[in-house]
């Protein structure tokens, strides 16, 4: 009996040493943030100085603000300083920011190794330098046929030395040459004063233009060349219409074209909607089998009312009266 209560004394103990037991739980998870007040966000500053404030972010875990944590900061313009630091004994570290010499929108993170968290800062760099150049906008050496508008505006954006644009006052003369302004100038792209553009035409004869667009109160100055050609007959073909270029006629596009003239169509490509011109009707002319053109043309040399569509949309229409 004795040998039994010892042997089940035994049990009892190796019982309790096998027992199990609930693992520590884990650390509590570090978390990066911006600090609740004086973090540095939203600030404006004047391009090539520094933001007034500096950037703060503070390390937290479970209330408890880390010091001793290796934060690492990245501009998109500009340089921060230092560009890896260290929180402090608040748990807080901090960058100050000296923007450069573009202007706009501009921001910057923080990051600490091994933490998903990212804060980012937005700042607004802006500039006071004086207009002192132009830059052309494109749509420079131009031709068109003398029955037809230039299909472009040509146009300018008025820039500072460091190439951001600012405010000024461009004037805009024709120098030489066989053309005319349809409008008064233009602001591009909805620029306002930081830029302008013209739409032209020509004036009744053929030659080279010299159009030049000048920045009040200073020597700068964008010139333009401008070609006034024999007439041309050109049909844009685009998503949803054919468009006369001589005239601006569309669904269908109307042109009036001399016996023995060619006619272009000119077919935007477009991946998604194939456009293929055809032939509509009688008298019929010839165009090519396949959608892979972005360029057609014929010369007419019979008179006749010639009528033209879109194979792949046949609601989109044309007319050439050839006489």
């Amino acid at each position: 009996m004795r040998r039994l209560v010892e042997w089940c004394g035994i049990g009892l103990v190796l019982a309790g040493c096998g027992g199990t037991t609930e693992p520590p739980p884990p650390p509590p998870v570090k978390t990066l943030s911006a600090t609740l007040s004086a973090s540095g966000n939203g600030q404006s500053g004047s391009i090539t100085t520094k933001l007034p404030l500096p950037l703060r972010v503070v390390v937290d875990s479970a209330g408890t603000n880390i010091p001793g944590v290796h934060v690492n900061w990245l501009a998109s313009i500009g340089t921060l300083t230092p560009q890896a630091g260290v929180t402090n004994a608040e748990g807080i570290a901090t960058a100050t920011w000296a923007l450069d010499t573009v202007a706009g929108e501009v921001f910057a993170t923080a990051t600490v190794a091994g933490l998903r968290d990212t804060v980012t800062f937005r700042a607004t760099a802006v500039t006071s330098e004086p207009a002192v150049s132009l830059r052309k906008l494109g749509n420079d050496t131009q031709t068109v046929g003398i029955n037809a508008d230039f299909s472009l505006p040509v146009g300018v954006l008025v820039e500072e030395r460091y190439g951001n644009t600012v405010r000024g006052k461009v004037t805009w003369t024709i120098e030489h040459g066989p053309v005319t302004f349809i409008d008064p100038p233009t602001d591009p792209f909805n620029l306002g004063d930081y830029g302008s553009s013209v739409s032209l035409r020509p004036a009744g004869t053929e030659g080279v233009a010299l159009v030049r667009a000048s920045l009040d109160g200073t020597t700068a100055v964008a010139d333009f060349t401008l070609t006034v050609g024999p007439p041309q007959y050109v049909v844009r073909l685009g998503s949803t219409a054919f468009i006369s270029v001589q005239n601006s006629t569309k669904n269908p596009a109307v042109d009036t074209v001399p016996a023995g003239q060619t006619v272009v169509w000119l077919i935007d490509y477009d991946y998604f909607q194939p456009h293929r011109v055809v032939s509509v009707g009688t008298p019929s002319f010839r165009t090519p089998p396949t959608s892979l053109s972005t360029r057609v043309t014929f010369a007419f040399t019979v008179p006749g009312t010639y009528r033209y569509g879109d194979f792949y949309n046949p609601d989109i229409q044309g007319i050439l009266v050839v006489q």
